[in-house]
């Protein structure tokens, strides 16, 4: 909901912002054209918009096409200073969580760069890969890029209603003007979650855009050796993650019963104390955490069971001419 007293302030922002774009549009701020072509996947909103599951799904179709994908990303939460490609001796405390679990849990070829212009001239100097997919990118616009994907949750009413009002912040969520995002982006990803409705009503979108819907589903709720959690159980969900409310309700869909919910920040790192007070609350009920929790804790809480996710975006093969139609196959093998 828009706080009416801020729109002042959000007006200020948003003309800021809006004039930084401008910059860029007209060539006084120069972007770095990186010699192998970019995705770009990122949102024009605070908080989670399922970004990450649609950047690992994008990343499987481009192998599937040949490609040899690196993502690029800030490695939120890190303190790596320069750019790094991330591996199993990594931390998420060095190179953050969602870093971590692209790596480790999906086995994609990740580099965190604060300065992501530095990160893809990394990439191309160790000649990593064939495509840079940019995480959160969006407002990074100093990287070129051949294709610009932005993500909107739809998972919820809630969610459709922030789009909807289009305030900057601090009055809404946006961190740019919602009309000069829309303009400047080829094509939108439409987050959602298995099972249930998706709100597309109203959302004012310009007729030219691409449209895709990645729905966010399941795999499998298992531990570290493997062991399934049968349905119906009463579990303990604990999350640090923005928006855990989907996470809370795709368990109660799936058949758990959710008793304690046990939320913290976004990115919070847990200590041995955390984890301690996280055992007493559950009394020994089933801890389900998600994939980014899961590599901050695998060493302090072994017997957690993942949710492990997987995005399917639709249309599949629109979006895979689109990678041909915007150049992002030329290096690969199936061009």
């Amino acid at each position: 909901m828009i706080q009416r007293g801020l729109l002042p302030i959000a007006w200020l922002y948003g003309a800021v912002a809006a004039g930084r774009n401008l910059a860029f549009d007209w060539g006084l701020l120069r972007r770095y054209r990186s010699t192998l072509p970019v995705v770009s996947i990122g949102n024009a909103v605070l908080g989670g918009t399922g970004k990450t599951p649609a950047v690992i799904q994008i990343c499987r179709l481009l192998v599937a096409e040949g490609a040899q994908p690196v993502v690029l990303t800030r490695g939120y939460g890190g303190r790596t200073p320069t750019p790094h490609l991330v591996s199993d001796g990594d931390s998420a405390e060095a190179v953050g969580d969602e870093a971590l679990m692209m790596q480790q849990l999906h086995g994609l070829k990740v580099v965190v760069s604060p300065q992501r212009v530095q990160g893809a001239k990394y990439i191309e100097s160790q000649k990593l890969g064939t495509v840079i997919v940019l995480d959160d990118g969006l407002q990074h616009r100093w990287l070129d890029r051949n294709l610009d994907l932005m993500c909107i949750d739809l998972s919820s009413p809630k969610a459709a209603d922030q789009f909807r009002e289009g305030a900057c912040l601090p009055a809404g969520r946006f961190r740019e003007p919602k009309r000069g995002a829309l303009r400047r982006v080829h094509g939108v990803v439409f987050s959602a979650r298995s099972q249930q409705p998706v709100h597309f009503e109203g959302l004012d979108l310009p007729p030219r855009l691409e449209r895709f819907t990645s729905l966010v589903e399941v795999e499998k709720i298992a531990n570290a050796h493997g062991a399934e959690l049968p349905t119906g159980a009463v579990v303990t969900a604990l999350s640090a993650i923005a928006g855990p409310g989907g996470f809370h309700s795709t368990l109660q869909l799936l058949g758990f019963r959710v008793g304690e919910r046990l939320v913290y920040p976004d990115h919070h790192r847990y200590t041995e104390a955390d984890i301690k007070r996280i055992r007493q609350r559950a009394q020994g009920t089933p801890i389900v955490i998600t994939e980014k929790d899961a590599v901050k804790v695998a060493g302090l809480l072994p017997e957690a069971y993942i949710c492990r996710i997987r995005a399917k975006i639709e249309p599949e093969m629109r979006l895979r001419q689109l990678f041909r139609e915007k150049g992002i196959l030329q290096n690969s093998g199936n061009t």
